[in-house]
Formats: C-alpha cells, structure tokens, sequence
C-alpha cells in the first residue's frame, strides 16, 4: 500500500528556510516531490503538517499543499485500481504530469498559475514577480508556448530589458524569471531545457556598498538638529540605527514599544531571522525621547508607520515612500558636516559592519550574529563587497 506525508526537511539554505517536500512511500521505498516553498523551523506546525498562520503567505501555501495532497491520493488510487506493478517513484512521475497539461499550456497560463504562488510571498517579493508577468507580456504579448523559453528567448528578453534598465535593474527582473522558471520545474509544470545553463546573469562591477568612516560617523553625530528642526526625526533615524547594529530601514519603521525590553528584539524583514541587540545609552536616549511623544501608532515606535497602514501594500509603500525622504535628510545633513559620500540608508548598516571589522577589537563571529548572518562565510563576503578607497579610508584611521 502507498502512502505520503508532508515534510519540512531539516537542511536550511544560507538564509536558515527549510523546503517542505512530499515524501511518497511504497513497498520499503520512497521518492520525493519537491514544491517551492521554504519557511522557517518555528513557521510549520508539526502537528496539522502545514504553515503556521503567523507566516504572512500561510493560506496561498496551505491550499497549495492541500491541493498536492488531493492529487497524490487520486494518483495513488488510479495506479492501485489498475492492478499493474509500480513504484513510489512512479507516482511521484505521475504526480508531475498530473499536475499540468505541459503540451497545450502557454506561458501566459504558466505564468497566472506562478502568480496563484505570488500570494504566499511577502509583499516586495510578490512585486517583484507582478513586474516579471508585465515584462513577459511587453516582450512577447500574451501568447508564448513554453517550448520556446530556450536560451535564445532568454538572450532576446535581456536585449529588451536593457533598452530600459540599468544592470542592477535588468539583473532583478533576470533572477526573478529564472527564479519563476525553477519554481514551475520542480512543480512539474514544465520540463526543464535548461535555458538559463549558458547564461550570466550581469552584475554591475563598478556598484560597490559605501561604507563611511568612523570620523565620518562622528561628524554626522555632531549635526545640531536644533538649527534645523526639519531634520530632526531622519537624524535620531540614523544615530539609532547604527547604535542598534546598522538596524534596516524597514525594520525601524516597523519596530514597536513591546520588542523593547533590556535589549531589543526583532525579526529581520528581509530573513525573518530572530535578531538580538543590545541597548546603548545613545540608544536608550533616542528611545526615550520618541517613547514619550505622543502619536497615534499602534506601538511602532517611531512615527513613520500609523494605524492607517493596516495591509502589507500599504506598509510596503507608506515605507518606500518614507526612505525617500530620509535619504534627502541625511543627505542634507552630510552636506552640513562636511561628509562628501552620497549616503542613504544602507549606508548605515555597512559602516557599522566595517567599522567595528577594522577596529581589531571585535571578532568577526560577534559581526555576524548583530548583523545577522547564517554563518561567518557570508559576514566575510559581506565585508569584502567595498571599494579599495572604502577599504582605505577605513582602515588607515587604526594604523
């Protein structure tokens, strides 16, 4: 008799998710089929075998894998009711061709049933994946066989791109469609021709992560926001995220008065990473002072997010639209103090990740939990992404 059950396996990639498979099980042997789906250990319920409803995607991947499960049994049932010989991995090859008619399907239907998958990704993601179907649908119109994604769709569609991006710009819109193209194969929704095996995705050479100096960091410190009140708020931004482990834009704005405590406690946006950092006087200064203005909130403890931002759209763009302005804040404040770096807001977690690298008194695996890498090998790669005159500066101030 064949049987199957879900599993979230226990190899994490470099961003800690585990892949929920289906383990297909038949006479002491057993095969996989693999769905797109990674989450965190803490995110999957063991019990009911599906995404915790704390995961922002739970229900789109929880009607995905009920719809997996329906499928399996009928696969199991037909091959049974046949009487004939076959294996664990034989319903796994029947699931696969079950699951889609691959000959007549278009990729404007591959793409739609890819888009049912945007619904469990968080909302930058999920943009990301609305532009791609845009794109597609510029480049070719809406009717393009699948048999014809090869290398030579995939060359002809970065040759459109590049008309209107930059490097940086056509290289998100490349990933994400190789990303998309993946995801269909390991549903089985297509079979795979390689298209992207002779492929390289282009990255931009000369964009190297800024980092300022410690001197730098000092002189942005001295700002007197007394002579300019307007800036006051993008100021403690700044101070506070460097003081809290060079803190993402996105996570301050969404960082509210209960993950405050002797240290404070978070998840990092980009990784849904648990993040600790510890609370300096500079810090508890900042949080002081913000803690004691009045606002309508909902917790958050600085005033860029409101009870009005209820949806991860509105979220997402009330954020966007908010760094743009920070970043003509401290922009304009570099400017007052004599910093000549184009700074933004990334600016901030870079420098206090060399800084603290460079200074010869902090070891590299203490960087990599504040910051909150996976493993030492991904803070050094980290490190090493600057600019020799980067490098330079920041290290001439220890020798």
């Amino acid at each position: 008799m064949a049987t199957y059950k879900r599993i979230l396996k226990n190899k994490p990639n470099a961003n800690g998710t585990l892949p929920i498979i289906f383990r297909v099980y038949k006479d002491d042997l057993n095969s996989e089929f693999s769905t797109p789906f990674r989450i965190q250990k803490s995110q999957w319920d063991v019990n009911n075998l599906l995404v915790k409803s704390n995961y922002q995607g739970y229900k789109g991947i929880n009607d995905t894998l009920n719809q997996i499960s329906d499928k399996l049994a009928v696969v199991i049932n037909r091959l049974e009711s046949e009487g004939n010989f076959f294996t664990a991995k034989d319903i796994v090859d029947e699931l696969k061709k079950g699951f889609i008619d691959r000959k007549s399907k278009k990729i404007t239907n591959f793409i739609e049933i890819l888009g049912e998958l945007k619904k469990t990704k968080k909302a930058n993601s999920a943009n990301i994946v609305r532009d791609t179907i845009n794109k597609l649908k510029q480049f070719r119109g809406d009717d393009i066989p699948v048999s014809t994604i090869n290398f030579e769709f995939v060359k002809g569609y970065d040759g459109f791109l590049a008309l209107t991006h930059d490097v940086g710009g056509l290289g998100v819109r490349m990933r994400d469609l190789r990303a998309r193209y993946n995801e269909a194969v390991k549903l089985g929704l297509v079979d795979d021709l390689q298209p992207f095996k002779h492929y390289s995705i282009k990255v931009n050479k000369n964009k190297r992560r800024i980092a300022i100096t410690k001197e730098e960091i000092d002189k942005f410190f001295a700002f007197n926001y007394d002579e300019y009140p307007r800036y006051k708020l993008s100021y403690l931004t700044f101070v506070f995220s460097y003081y809290s482990a060079g803190m993402n834009f996105t996570d301050v704005c969404k960082l509210k008065k209960g993950q405050i405590g002797d240290e404070l406690s978070y998840k990092r946006s980009k990784t849904s990473k648990p993040i600790k950092v510890p609370l300096y006087e500079r810090t508890k200064e900042i949080l002081k002072e913000l803690l004691t203005v009045p606002k309508e909130s909902n917790g958050y403890v600085f005033p860029y997010l409101t009870d009005f931002h209820q949806s991860d759209s509105q979220i997402n763009n009330r954020i966007k639209k908010t760094r743009t302005q920070y970043n003509k804040d401290i922009k304009f404040i570099a400017g007052k103090v004599g910093i000549t770096a184009n700074l933004t807001s990334y600016v901030v977690r870079h420098s206090f990740a060399t800084i603290l690298y460079h200074s010869g008194n902090v070891p590299i695996e203490l960087i990599k939990e504040l910051l909150g890498h996976d493993n030492v090998a991904i803070t050094e790669a980290y490190l090493k992404e600057f600019s020799t005159d980067a490098m330079k500066q920041l290290t001439e101030q220890y020798l």
